[in-house]
């Protein structure tokens, strides 16, 4: 879609991207290097912005990675930390990241846009575990 909206000159340029990836707080060490070295050596190879949060995610031992830049940069940023997380497996137990979606929050789905409080009593939707799963 961007790439057809680049074409035709409704955008001069692609907006950057935002990624966010959850990841085990006990692999997050091999991700950063010592000194900072490998996440310093990712992000001047790729040249997008890595930023690996501090704290752990509510309830896990899960922490958030944030990664934006051009489309191509952070392919090849997804790349190099699945090879570095695949080189180093999580130690210990992984108690997953489970969001609760907060009044206000808002869910895309299709053209469509819903509030997450008009799920509450949708038969194909139930809250399970704090977040909100598809039965299909």
């Amino acid at each position: 879609d961007l790439a057809a909206l680049v074409a035709n000159g409704t955008v001069t340029s692609k907006p950057p991207v935002t990624l966010r990836l959850v990841i085990p707080a006990s692999q997050c060490g091999s991700l950063i290097g010592k000194g900072g070295s490998k996440i310093k050596e990712i992000r001047e190879t790729t040249g997008a912005q890595v930023q690996v949060a501090g704290d752990l995610l509510p309830n896990s031992t899960e922490r958030e990675v944030t990664i934006s830049g051009s489309q191509d940069s952070i392919i090849q940023c997804v790349k190099l930390i699945c090879t570095v997380i695949l080189e180093s497996p999580p130690k210990g137990a992984t108690i997953p990241y489970r969001p609760s979606p907060t009044p206000g929050t808002v869910l895309l789905a299709g053209n469509q846009v819903f509030e997450a409080s008009d799920f509450g009593s949708h038969p194909l939707f139930s809250v399970a575990q704090g977040g909100v799963d598809l039965q299909q």
